[in-house]
């Protein structure tokens, strides 16, 4: 015999568990070196900056859209 559950569960606790699983929008903020959208806590992929100094040289692709 495969486990059953010994309880139905509430509608409001199968929600809550689904909530958590969520799909949650990524934490974006401004670059203070380019205007350009950055994920927080990670470098710039335009310009290369994290934190205010030059982490990676921004490849040429990236330039083009300076």
């Amino acid at each position: 015999m495969t486990p059953l559950p010994k309880r139905r569960l509430t509608r409001s606790r199968s929600r809550a568990r689904r909530h958590s699983a969520r799909a949650r929008r990524p934490n974006l903020g401004r670059c203070p070196t380019c205007p350009h959208l950055v994920v927080s806590h990670l470098v710039c992929p335009v310009c290369g900056n994290y934190r205010g100094n030059l982490v990676i040289e921004p490849s040429e692709q990236a330039v083009k859209y300076r």
